[in-house]
């Protein structure tokens, strides 16, 4: 896995293990990597870190706050998760305490100074989100959000809120109506839920890019619910979120080359802001929010269809790993 520090690139963990995507394989015999390495991209250098106290193939989440990493490391092939923590100035790992028995389902996002762990999807009943205070070492659980039991659950920090989206969860989602992203929001240091305006957008995966008081999501392409049972009129699978005026606002208009019609989403590498971004796969449309304009990246060489990469936004710039190589594209 990859992991940006602000000023470093942390690669991760990882296996020798060999399964084409969409693939049905046995589990690998031989345990996973707790080797890793810290690239510079200012220096265009590398440097050995400490090995991690477990290995782990994978990473389920990754937050940084001041000089920690935090990692939610999938270690095993049958579920295992845990929270390791990692400490850039002393080269330091450590096993953190969890919020509850299991860690599965969760994610994780960063707010100043705290952690939070936030549950994916509530569609088995589980509801526990959690704060981590790093300095004590200690967690509490949040207060239950406004929303009604929902999946596809994403937060994102934008101070002082912390900001939740899911989809409501009910019989045969997307059926006579779509499911719809649903939001609010929580000041951490009062503990209130807001709730906020229900979207039309029917995606909203893999996170909300902050820039400028809005949030993006830059999944291009709609949906209408086909022949059967349809919804009436299409639906986006993307979307902005406007923080000041509490308002959803559409995608600035489609590039040229987008699909027109209703029907699978767009191919999406990500979204680019003034100083952060947010990237999903190895190529596809890219927006960039300085402009509100769309430009289209070719697909990394090497990256197959089916499978990401490991990728991460390091400022604007994304950074991906394919076999033994690290590769950079520059916003």
């Amino acid at each position: 896995m990859l992991v940006w520090t602000g000023t470093e690139v942390l690669v991760l963990g990882g296996d020798g293990y060999s399964c084409p995507p969409a693939a049905s394989c046995s589990a690998p015999t031989d345990p996973p990597f707790a080797d890793g390495a810290a690239y510079n991209a200012r220096k265009q250098s590398w440097r050995p870190i400490r090995t991690a106290p477990v290995g782990f193939h994978s990473a389920a989440g990754s937050a940084v706050i001041g000089d920690s990493v935090f990692i939610l490391a999938n270690t095993d092939y049958a579920g295992d998760v845990r929270l390791l923590r990692y400490e850039i100035s002393t080269d330091h790992w450590s096993e953190m305490p969890r919020p509850r028995d299991e860690l599965a389902g969760y994610r994780l996002v960063a707010s100043d100074d705290r952690l939070v762990a936030y549950v994916t999807s509530e569609e088995s009943g589980v509801s526990s989100d959690a704060v981590f205070d790093p300095q004590h070492e200690t967690w509490a659980a949040l207060p239950a959000d406004p929303l009604t039991p929902g999946f596809d659950r994403t937060a994102v920090w934008v101070e002082p809120h912390l900001y939740l989206f899911d989809k409501e969860h009910v019989p045969n989602p997307g059926s006579e109506r779509p499911a719809i992203v649903r939001a609010a929001r929580l000041d951490l240091t009062t503990r209130a839920w807001e709730r906020l305006p229900d979207s039309e957008v029917i995606g909203g995966w893999d996170g909300w890019l902050p820039d400028h008081g809005r949030l993006i999501n830059p999944w291009l392409g709609s949906a209408d619910g086909g022949a059967v049972n349809g919804w009436g009129r299409p639906y986006p699978y993307g979307g902005i979120f406007d923080i000041a005026n509490g308002e959803w606002k559409p995608l600035p208009t489609p590039p040229r080359g987008a699909r027109a019609q209703p029907g699978a989403p767009e191919a999406a590498f990500g979204a680019v802001g003034a100083s952060s971004a947010l990237y999903f796969s190895a190529g596809g449309w890219l927006f960039d929010a300085t402009t509100d304009s769309w430009s289209q990246v070719e697909r990394l060489p090497g990256a197959h269809e089916q499978a990401t990469p490991p990728l991460v936004a390091a400022g604007r710039d994304a950074l991906a790993f394919i076999g033994n190589a690290l590769w950079r594209y520059q916003a």
